[in-house]
């Protein structure tokens, strides 16, 4: 979702990360919208993405949320906008260089890619 976007800011609400969970408020449902709060919050704290800095401490909705150059260096992409002009050289190089920044945070970049991507 922040992938798709980029570079346009987006709302992310954990309730509707997963089907299901947007009406489900029962402890199970609760617990995971926490989960994904906190895993935000990680991602926030280690640089992957960025939000509105005025929010609610313990908010479920992530105003103006937009990816990194360290979070797109953690899910291995470049976004399309930046694809454009560089030729195929520049790209190579450029993924090069990232995957050695990768390697450092492969747990971190576990968590990142499981989150936003599914995988």
């Amino acid at each position: 979702m922040l992938y798709e976007n980029f570079p346009v800011p987006i709302n992310v609400n954990v309730r509707e990360l997963k089907p299901g969970l947007k009406d489900d408020f029962s402890d199970e449902g609760n617990e995971t919208v926490d989960v994904f709060r906190h895993t935000i919050h990680f991602l926030k704290r280690e640089s992957y993405i960025v939000t509105y800095d005025k929010e609610v401490k313990e908010s479920h909705i992530f105003r103006e949320a937009v990816l990194t150059s360290k979070g797109f260096a953690a899910l291995n992409l470049v976004p399309k906008s930046l694809n454009e002009n560089k030729t195929i050289l520049e790209q190579l190089e450029q993924l090069k260089n990232k995957s050695v920044a990768i390697m450092g945070t492969a747990s971190a970049a576990a968590i990142f890619r499981a989150f936003f991507t599914g995988t």
